[in-house]
């Protein structure tokens, strides 16, 4: 039985990529950690195989945990889910443990098959020391905004929209369920929206001036 750890601190990414990998290897256990503290702690019980590791946390690195979750479990395979591509990130191989990287915002079934391929085949990296599990080249016109963040906002965007579809056809003959989720989910999702437009203001006034 393969153990998949899912370390991001967006939950309702985490709700749905639990979902999604319960689904398709339901013979794996996933567990799902929310920073580096918490998975420090986790990994005193739990040994993964394969790690679905955020890039960016809020109380730490990955490259820092790295380390700490080796130490647990050596034989361990990282996946590292990024805004950034992986040549700003790996101008060089890392770590022989990391062995793909998955950009934002990602597909189901580019998540599935990147997971599947490190558990069949964990110690097999390309010429170039790291796998591209998601190709995206997202690229932007933007200027100078941020482009990790605007990825992250737009994966918080897909996220949303596909945990409301699940939630909404879970809760389909409870009309005062499905009104409130709805309101819920609007509300969430307005507020990525907004932020989005904050965002992009704020770099044309930098551009202005």
């Amino acid at each position: 039985m393969a153990v998949i750890l899912l370390i991001d601190d967006n939950t309702s990414l985490v709700r749905l990529t639990t979902g999604l990998l319960s689904k398709h290897f339901p013979d794996s256990l996933v567990a799902t950690a929310s920073c580096c503290e918490e998975t420090r702690s986790l990994i005193a019980t739990v040994k993964p195989d394969v790690v679905l590791l955020d890039w960016e946390l809020p109380d730490g690195s990955a490259l820092s945990l790295i380390g700490d979750i080796l130490a647990a479990a050596p034989k361990a395979r990282f996946i590292v889910v990024t805004g950034h591509q992986a040549g700003e990130l790996f101008p060089r191989p890392t770590s022989e443990s990391i062995v793909g990287v998955l950009t934002k915002p990602w597909e189901s079934n580019e998540l599935v098959a990147a997971i599947q391929t490190t558990i069949e085949s964990p110690d097999v990296l390309s010429s170039f020391g790291v796998r591209m599990f998601s190709g995206h080249d997202q690229s932007t016109a933007l200027g100078e905004l941020d482009r990790h963040k605007v990825r992250n906002k737009l994966g918080g965007v897909l996220a949303g929209l596909r945990a409301m579809e699940g939630d909404l056809h879970a809760n389909a003959s409870d009309p005062k369920a499905v009104h409130e989720l709805t309101n819920e989910y609007i509300a969430r999702l307005t507020k990525v929206i907004n932020d989005l437009a904050v965002m992009y203001s704020s770099d044309q006034d930098k551009r202005k001036a």
